[in-house]
């Protein structure tokens, strides 16, 4: 299977293009004031698998994207998501009491294909005590799970959560999938709305 491009290397390899050509992919010189893309400041996670070990027959699929608002010890990610093959019970089970129940989180790892390098989850420790993933959860209705504009106050700019990754958990608290983290690409001559993921 071929290796995934990740938004950086994608960009640098649009450069070797402008630098071997002496003209940019849009046809026009490298000098242009206005590039034909950029790394954006948000973020997705849209390669989901397995989670390593996981041998239920949950599947889940879909977009993650997060957005930042602040900075410092304020900086709180906006995530907005669509999935499918989440669990079924999550957002009608009672969950009290378990850890990480029909959970969605950042973790501090940047591998999903090996579970010993995953880790906890990911936020800013020095300047935030508690967990600000602990309370952060999905609910299924009909198969999929929808979130619009959740804010989790993690300390953690845009920046720094790139390259790790991002797990789903079922109603046992149980981890069933993973996906990296990375950095969207923009057309700057198009607008939020007509965006589309690489």
């Amino acid at each position: 299977m071929g290796k995934l491009l990740t938004a950086t290397s994608l960009i640098a390899c649009m450069l070797v293009v402008v630098q071997s050509t002496g003209r940019s992919l849009r046809g026009v010189p490298p000098s242009s004031p206005s590039p034909a893309f950029t790394l954006g400041e948000n973020l997705q996670a849209r390669d989901f698998e397995p989670y390593p070990g996981y041998a239920g027959k949950l599947v889940v699929t879909g977009t993650v994207q997060l957005a930042q608002e602040g900075s410092g010890a304020d900086a709180t990610q906006v995530m907005t998501f669509t999935l499918a093959g989440t669990e079924e019970a999550c957002g009608t089970a009672n969950v009290t009491g378990i850890a990480n129940a029909c959970g969605i989180n950042i973790d501090v790892g940047k591998n999903c294909s090996d579970a010993s390098t995953v880790g906890g989850h990911f936020w800013n420790r020095t300047a935030i005590a508690e967990d600000p993933w602990q309370n952060v959860m999905y609910a299924t209705v009909h198969l999929s799970a929808f979130e619009d504009g959740l804010k989790v106050t993690t300390g953690l700019s845009n920046a720094e959560i790139a390259d790790h990754v991002l797990v789903v958990h079922d109603v046992s608290g149980a981890r069933i999938a993973c996906s990296p983290v990375t950095m969207t690409i923009r057309n700057p001559h198009l607008s939020d709305r007509t965006q589309a993921p690489p």
